[in-house]
């Protein structure tokens, strides 16, 4: 087992189910967006960029092309959504502001989008319910100190149906190191505990 998440290599939002429910629209932006921990540098790199106050270990979204130049994703090429809801509405941005300019997305890339025939997207209450399930397929949850946290209980996605029973037992996610999971789950199990 791999200790460090940036060791394990990015950790796309697409998920295999996106296909049977997406547009081949959203399929293909969700494909170029990297789920991520804020480390302390992504923490600098927001405040200097002036967005709202990011937290050490917080989920964003970012241009995976763009995360990988030396600078790292700035700008409108990363987002810290505010709660799982928000990951949708996130998303829309970065194709809005980001995708359309982006000089890191790869030529190839650029040729497949403008073969995508029809730029509609899916219908948008399913999108909003699905970017909700997806997100919890990957083990993402909302924090009670604000934010998205990721090693929360994880979720099955199915053809028949958005979600499945949730997976019993811990379950690693690629976006915290085991150590970490522990930490953050605690939070999530305190908030399950209320209800």
């Amino acid at each position: 087992v791999v200790s460090s998440p940036q060791a394990r290599g990015p950790v796309l939002l697409a998920v295999p189910q996106d296909k049977d429910w997406l547009s081949d629209l959203d399929c293909f932006v969700r494909k170029q967006v990297e789920v991520f921990t804020a480390s302390k540098t992504d923490v600098e790199d927001a405040e200097e960029d002036q967005k709202y106050l990011i937290k050490l270990g917080q989920v964003g979204i970012r241009c995976l092309h763009c995360a990988k130049l030396a600078g790292g994703a700035r700008g409108v090429a990363v987002t810290y959504p505010c709660a799982v809801s928000g990951i949708y509405e996130s998303v829309r941005e970065l194709q809005r502001r980001h995708f359309d300019e982006c000089s890191s997305l790869p030529q190839e890339l650029k040729s497949e989008r403008s073969k995508i025939t029809s730029s509609v997207s899916s219908l948008n209450s399913v999108l909003r319910r699905y970017y909700v399930q997806a997100a919890k397929a990957l083990g993402l949850y909302d924090s009670l100190d604000g934010g998205i946290r990721a090693g929360g209980t994880i979720t099955t996605l199915t053809q028949t149906g958005f979600s499945g029973p949730a997976v019993t037992g811990k379950q690693e996610t690629s976006l915290l190191d085991s150590e970490d999971q522990d930490e953050e789950e605690k939070p999530a199990k305190k908030k399950k505990a209320r209800r």
